[in-house]
């Protein structure tokens, strides 16, 4: 695998640790969409397969804890998924009530989306182009928006 990665050259080889969340990956019923408890490793063989693979520079690995409340994760009615009881409980709309009030239901923990590198740089040089390409990200929490203005 590391030949692979070494010849795709990814900015970001994200690798994560399976985390179960009822009603998502936790099978047969448990009312989930999927069954992801035969993807599931132990921190032993988690460590295990990061030390495989040290030598690569992209490699940006989450555990169980690192990806715990880090994550902000919309549904198709735009409410943010609440996974801090090992579920995904949906909140308000941000659509009725806003992004604040929404993100108020989101069960985020912004140290902890921090602390697991959710904040990076999002460029890299490329070689054989005149100018390195970059991407501007706005911090979700400071963006605004009436939702009226959008187009459904």
């Amino acid at each position: 695998m590391n030949d692979n990665i070494t010849s795709l050259a990814p900015s970001r080889w994200k690798v994560f640790q399976v985390l179960l969340l009822d009603g998502e990956n936790t099978g047969d019923g448990s009312n989930s969409r999927h069954d992801g408890r035969d993807l599931v490793i132990t921190d032993e063989q988690f460590r295990a397969f990061l030390e495989r693979h040290r030598a690569q520079k992209s490699l940006v690995p989450e555990d169980i804890e690192a990806m715990k409340d880090s994550y902000l994760l919309l549904d198709e009615e735009m409410r943010f998924l609440n996974c801090e009881n090992g579920d995904k409980k949906p909140g308000r709309s941000l659509l009725k009530v806003g992004v604040q009030t929404a993100l108020d239901d989101a069960g985020w923990d912004e140290n902890a989306f921090k602390e697991r590198g959710g904040i990076f740089e999002w460029s890299r040089a490329v070689e054989n182009r005149e100018k390195q390409k970059k991407l501007d990200w706005l911090c979700f929490r400071s963006v605004m928006f009436d939702p009226q203005d959008l187009p459904y």
